[in-house]
């Protein structure tokens, strides 16, 4: 039976663009290991389909299928722009189309070739909640594109090491506006540049993205927010192990991001044409705590990190082809673990290396101060100490609030991320 089943749960409706037709919303399971598995089926937990692929055709806004333990290989996408797994129709911002592992139960997909396993192109309001994601020798593991309010959420996503340049992405999200990732675990996409991303925002119509509570690990880059990102927001996000945990916008137009509660395990490189960009309790495991290697940045606010260099001196900035009155509109309360320096204009003909003092002589980092980390201890997915004994870093912030994540204990507990066969029983969000 390929049409909607009477014998699955229903859910009416009323439709609220006239609010005189009834939508009926339905939830079916696909469970390839059930022995009366076949996608002729009714879609019922007792009579399931047999692949995601068949779902996928069928399920209409509100539906949602419940895919049991197994491993799915939904054959090759149709090309670089479409999922192997594409949903034939819409949800809509009410009533999405939601595919979901069934709880506790490892869901892994695979592909027989092309480039993504699942995700979204021009199908909006599609979530995929649960899934563990297996790239073998492809370019992307989960698309959306060109899909407005899709959702990624805890899935893991197990890269690969391809020997290219070009595109190559755990989750890519594409001219794809207000889409959500959420406590994904990300690791292993490696390749022979920056366009090897865990995560990747891509274009002006992905705007107001937010990707929060994700552990990103093992990438040649975390995150790469490639070309006019607007107001998107990276919050509460754990990077480790990564080449670079957050790149920024390197082509096309003027990007903004909002960039706080995270900790990041290298620089966060913004790289060129940033205006109004915010970056604040931040924990950084770096030498220098923000870059930009371009030009085009303006009115960069940065305020509330810690710097933890684990060196004699640490960087607070480094902007290499422009001059400090050219970037910066905002940057204090920042703490650091050594004494600061500033570096504006490396490429120009006026290159200008400041000291703190000299900043705070310009109005910058008056309330920033560079204190010994000694009772600092810093391995990943240990317990972390950032405000040490007796107020060492609880320093007021720029609002009066504490420097750092405001629940650096919450972002480094790694059991909160991934799958739901990953993540520890009972544990309250």
């Amino acid at each position: 039976m390929h049409g909607r089943s009477l014998s699955a749960l229903r859910i009416c409706l009323v439709c609220a663009a006239v609010w005189s037709e009834w939508a009926c919303a339905a939830v079916y399971y696909v469970d390839q290991n059930h022995k009366q598995a076949n996608d002729d089926n009714a879609g019922t937990e007792s009579s399931p389909w047999k692949t995601i692929n068949h779902a996928a055709g069928v399920l209409s806004a509100g539906d949602t299928v419940i895919v049991k333990q197994a491993t799915y290989n939904v054959g090759a996408s149709a090309n670089w722009a479409v999922p192997a797994v594409n949903p034939s129709r819409s949800g809509t911002k009410d009533s999405p189309i939601t595919f979901r592992a069934y709880p506790g139960d490892q869901v892994i997909v695979t592909t027989s070739g092309g480039q993504a396993a699942i995700g979204s192109s021009g199908r909006d309001y599609i979530i995929w909640e649960g899934f563990e994601v297996h790239t073998a020798d492809r370019a992307k593991g989960v698309l959306v594109m060109g899909a407005e309010g899709c959702t990624i959420a805890y899935c893991k996503v197990v890269g690969n090491h391809m020997a290219t340049g070009d595109n190559h992405d755990g989750i890519r999200i594409e001219r794809a506006p207000s889409c959500r990732i959420h406590h994904c675990i990300i690791q292993g996409v490696k390749g022979n540049g920056a366009n090897s991303a865990g995560i990747k925002v891509y274009s002006k119509g992905a705007r107001n993205v937010i990707v929060e509570d994700n552990y990103i690990r093992d990438n040649t880059v975390g995150v790469f927010d490639k070309d006019f990102g607007v107001e998107n927001t990276y919050r509460r996000n754990y990077f480790a192990g990564n080449g670079v945990p957050f790149y920024g916008n390197n082509q096309g137009g003027t990007a903004i991001y909002y960039i706080y509660d995270n900790v990041f395990d290298g620089t966060i490189e913004l790289h060129a044409a940033n205006a109004g960009t915010e970056i604040h309790d931040n924990l950084v495991r770096a030498d220098k705590l923000v870059g930009a290697w371009a030009g085009g940045v303006a009115d960069v606010k940065i305020w509330n990190n810690i710097l933890l260099s684990g060196r004699a001196s640490a960087m607070g900035c480094q902007f290499k082809k422009q001059p400090l009155s050219s970037v910066l509109g905002y940057m204090d309360y920042n703490l650091y673990d050594a004494p600061p320096t500033y570096d504006f204009g490396e490429y120009t003909s006026n290159r200008q290396r400041l000291t703190l003092a000299e900043m705070q002589e310009r109005g910058f980092e008056t309330h920033s101060h560079a204190i010994s980390p000694a009772d600092e201890t810093s391995g990943d997915g240990e317990p972390y100490a950032p405000y040490g004994p007796a107020g060492r870093w609880s320093k007021a912030g720029r609002y009066e609030d504490g420097i750092g994540p405001h629940d650096i204990a919450l972002v480094l507990d790694v059991s909160r991320y991934g799958p739901p066969a990953e993540r520890k029983p009972a544990r309250a969000e």
